[in-house]
């Protein structure tokens, strides 16, 4: 596989924006508003990591599903030396994020949530 992308059926379109964007780094790169024939009528945020190998749509939509996130976690990598820098900025920007865990010489990570209460874990690759 090339690449990956993740639909997200947000509640607040600017909250997940701000969220995906201004903390977890992603550009935006395409935004649209549909008609009352979709989902009676819905605003999309396309955006994607520098390499354009990871996407997350945003949909905000009238009608349809929302984000319903019980048992599902999106993981996004990062160094030793990033990972802490990114729990602070969490903090930082008033996201409520777990403390860095490291179980094992493998594994180093933290959680935080999104607006849509989806839990996003950063870990050291």
């Amino acid at each position: 596989m090339k690449k990956f992308r993740m639909t997200i059926m947000c509640r607040d379109l600017e909250a997940s924006k701000k969220f995906y964007q201004d903390f977890v780094g992603l550009k935006p790169f395409r935004e649209l508003t549909v008609g009352e024939e979709t989902l009676g009528g819905a605003s999309l945020c396309f955006l994607e990591d520098e390499s354009g190998e990871i996407e997350v749509e945003l949909v905000c939509a009238s009608k349809g599903d929302k984000c319903t996130t019980k048992g599902l976690v999106a993981c996004f990598f990062t160094d030793e030396e990033g990972i802490v820098a990114k729990r602070q900025q969490a903090l930082d920007m008033g996201y409520n994020a777990t403390e860095i865990r490291k179980p094992d010489e493998n594994s180093t990570y933290f959680y935080v949530y999104d607006p849509d209460m989806l839990s996003i874990e950063f870990r050291v690759r």
